[in-house]
């Protein structure tokens, strides 16, 4: 059980790292815990906590007359379509909508399935794609639902296990008309389920080449393709003598190893040269020989495939040793309040990207702000970072493809449609991904930690989609 959930912590931290968003202190806390051989925890207070059906309406004057949507700072080159207006969703036609028109629909009612791992090595780790997706219907519902019909939710437990994840999907197949929002370490064990059965699948993102593949799979997020945003070409610029001398620390873990591997790739096809490769064990209590060996080398350009907390002790290292490399740039799970907790003033300059609007700057994105209001009223508590923000967007996406489909909810016309649909803001939320063709955005937001603090240090405004992606060779 301790390497499965050391594996599942560095597993995690990649998913957040690979769709540059920003998880919750809470989820940190969790993964840091079982990564250190801590207790499980267990999920936030405001969490559902019961499996089976979650019905509800959102409290009165649920974010009415917000749902504006629009663009914020400069969404993505190409996304000004998908960043329009969404207005409310649509009512009832007078020739009614059709009444039980596929798997899961009624003349009054959705069922949509969530297939998401609540319990197992770190229980209620993905916890926030329930709430969120629960906070859209609910939203959704209190706006009296689309085209007369309100929406169900069916958590389905897929208890970080293949063998669940298949179980769930076969459950979803029966009873849901669409799998929305779902987040699962082990999700390729219910893509060929999914598939067969011809059900919408839109997960929040996925993690699993298969799941990828899979027919019906269109997640909010696609982030299986292999290449790496232009980042590193923003940095090797502005530090053209740090990539020089540049190192690589990852963990031991077949998947960090294997991003690692392809984050070095990526950086050498535009000039980087790595004079020091190191893979580290999860729970290494001293990186102090690490740091010295790279000062050593001269090292001025680091960076490291792993969890917060590694990443946390391995700048302190630095700063023991007085010797600070130029640039220390990591993938996006440092972008998290509990990592600056950590690091203190050692995390003072590094370097990290998102594909999202910064949190900080949520106030003035419409998206972000009925995303926020509508988790609040929902189940209250504190945004949940990446894992509920491309829920709502999962959850956002479907309500698209029902409102462009018609009264008459078929998953075949639902799917028609994402395979279609080839950009995707969430209405100005996140840069716009190619749903249909399974592709991420090369677009970016570059932050630097400054006064103890997560600031935007390029573009201005907006994101940088300026710069090609790096293509791995192999």
């Amino acid at each position: 059980m301790r390497f499965r959930t050391a594996a599942l912590v560095v597993a995690l931290s990649l998913v957040a790292a690979a769709c540059g968003s920003r998880l919750s202190a809470e989820d940190h806390r969790l993964a840091a815990n079982a990564g250190n051989g801590g207790g499980n925890g267990s999920s936030s207070g405001d969490a559902a906590s019961a499996e089976g059906a979650v019905d509800g309406t959102a409290g009165e004057g649920a974010a009415a007359g917000t749902d504006t949507g629009a663009a914020t700072g400069g969404a993505a080159s190409g996304a000004a379509a998908s960043g329009a207006k969404a207005g409310a969703p649509p009512a009832a036609p007078k020739g009614g909508n059709g009444g039980a028109t596929d798997v899961g629909v009624t003349p009054t009612e959705i069922t949509i399935a969530v297939l998401t791992d609540r319990t197992g090595p770190v229980p209620g780790i993905f916890e926030p794609s329930v709430r969120a997706t629960q906070a859209w219907a609910n939203y959704i519902n209190s706006q009296g639902g689309i085209f007369g019909r309100k929406i169900k939710v069916i958590p389905i437990d897929s208890k970080t296990s293949a063998a669940d994840n298949r179980a769930g999907a076969l459950q979803a197949c029966k009873q849901a008309f669409a799998v929305v929002g779902s987040m699962s370490a082990y999700d390729d064990g219910g893509a060929a389920a999914l598939a067969e059965c011809g059900i919408p699948d839109i997960s929040a993102t996925v993690v699993n080449p298969p799941r990828d593949q899979a027919a019906t799979s269109f997640p909010a997020f696609p982030n299986l393709r292999h290449y790496v945003l232009g980042s590193k070409k923003l940095l090797s610029e502005q530090n053209p003598d740090a990539s020089k001398t540049a190192a690589m620390v990852w963990l031991n873990a077949s998947v960090a190893s294997y991003n690692a591997k392809k984050n070095m790739d990526a950086a050498r096809s535009i000039g980087y040269n790595f004079v020091y490769e190191k893979q580290v064990e999860v729970v290494e209590p001293n990186y102090t020989p690490y740091v010295v060996d790279m000062k050593n080398r001269n090292v001025q350009y680091v960076s490291m495939v792993g969890d917060n907390n590694s990443i946390a002790r391995m700048l302190k290292a630095f700063k023991s040793q007085n010797f600070v490399p130029k640039v220390r740039e990591f993938d996006t799970v440092i972008y998290d309040p509990k990592f600056l907790a950590q690091a203190g003033d050692a995390a003072e300059g590094t370097y990290t990207s998102i594909t999202v609007t910064p949190l900080e700057e949520a106030a003035s994105n419409p998206e972000y702000s009925l995303y926020l209001s509508s988790l609040k009223r929902s189940s209250g508590g504190n945004p949940d970072g990446f894992f509920g923000a491309y829920a709502w967007s999962a959850s956002r996406l479907f309500q698209e493809a029902l409102q462009k489909t018609g009264p008459e909810a078929k998953r075949t016309k639902v799917l028609d449609f994402l395979k279609g649909l080839h950009s995707w803001d969430n209405h100005g939320m996140h840069a716009a991904h190619d749903i249909g063709n399974k592709k991420a955005a090369n677009c970016f937001v570059s932050l630097v930690v400054k006064g103890g603090k997560f600031t935007r240090h390029s573009p201005a405004k907006g994101f940088d989609c300026n710069r090609t992606p790096m293509f791995p060779p192999g």
